[in-house]
């Protein structure tokens, strides 16, 4: 019995040295497994966290190849995906911001013309009515129905002249939708301009002078832009003095030419200047249409350059009144 109790005694004695390295190596593999197992989970939560608060900045650096170094890589993959996501939503809705916003502006437009036009039409139609109803009951000079027949005939086309001009504010907004855009020689396009103005010009005697060099080319929407250029000279044959003189040039600008439409002798108020791209405003103080116009023109103008981009102006000057339209050049590759 005595070893045992020798070796029972030799235990007791060595039991607190167990007892301390027993303690020391729990606290190695407990340190261990925090370095290899907790504190990864704490950093995977961290960053799911941040992710939570659509917090990209953060991303998981581990270089492991088990079960957590997959799950880190998963969660990075994530959160890149989840970030291009909303960076596309975002764009998304900005998009749709901007042209919730175009529309909106569209139809306030649309709104202020069709108000003029009613208001327009209003004229016309009561006075109408007052020669029908005159010549119908035969009342005072009304008898004379081939006169007034000749005018209510005058009426019904000046109503005519404004629903045409309703049905190309409609047709304009349409084509809007999507322009496209191609070289187009200035020279010839404002030739052929002037070729369908011709009758217009020479009621007016109106004499041209066209400085346009062959070598000027630009970019934009060939309909547009000639229904533009069109509107411009028509506007400027119609309100000149008779007899003047038109000037079209066209000045060399950074990427850009600015065409430049001059009317000799003409002049307008500072009112003027900028009433005229108002629907249906007139330069006449009585507003009458013994111009031939509608006071649409220019307002198709003002459309038309906005939708292309194209900055635009109307000044006096001292040679008369100038309209100058900003058109891109043509991108030399």
């Amino acid at each position: 019995m005595q070893p045992v109790s020798e070796a029972t005694e030799a235990l007791f004695l060595f039991l607190p040295y167990i007892i301390v390295f027993a303690i020391v190596l729990s606290v190695g593999f407990a340190y261990v497994f925090s370095r290899q197992i907790t504190k990864p989970l704490l950093q995977l939560n961290q960053s799911a966290q941040s992710l939570a608060q659509l917090n990209f900045t953060e991303k998981i650096d581990m270089k492991r190849s088990d079960e957590i170094g997959e799950l880190s890589q998963s969660i990075n993959h994530m959160s890149g995906n989840l970030e291009q996501s909303l960076e596309r939503l975002k764009s998304a809705n900005e998009q749709l911001q901007t042209d919730i916003e175009k529309e909106r502006a569209i139809e306030e437009k649309r709104r202020e013309y069709f108000s003029a036009v009613s208001h327009e039409l209003k004229s016309p139609i009561t006075i109408l009515k007052g020669q029908l109803e005159g010549m119908l009951h035969e009342i005072g000079p009304y008898k004379d129905r081939e006169v007034y027949l000749a005018k209510s005939i005058q009426t019904t086309e000046e109503m005519e002249s404004l629903l045409q001009n309703m049905m190309k504010l409609s047709k304009l907004e349409r084509s809007l939708t999507s322009i496209e855009r191609q070289d187009i020689q200035l020279a010839s396009l404002i030739n052929q301009t002037l070729e369908r103005l011709e009758y217009f010009q020479s009621e007016r005697e109106i004499t041209v002078d066209c400085q346009l060099e062959d070598d000027v080319w630009v970019q934009s929407n060939e309909e547009l832009l000639s229904r533009i250029m069109y509107n411009v000279i028509h506007n400027g044959f119609m309100y000149s003095p008779q007899g003047e003189q038109m000037v079209i040039r066209a000045e060399k600008v950074p990427n850009a030419w600015d065409i430049s439409i001059v009317n000799t002798g003409a002049t307008l108020s500072d009112k003027d200047l900028t009433a005229v791209f108002a629907p249906f405003y007139r330069v006449e103080k009585s507003r009458n249409k013994n111009s031939g116009g509608s006071g649409v023109g220019l307002y198709l103008v003002q459309q038309m350059a906005e939708a292309l981009s194209y900055p635009y102006k109307l000044e006096n000057t001292d040679a008369g009144v100038q309209f100058t339209l900003t058109v891109p050049d043509v991108k030399k590759s």
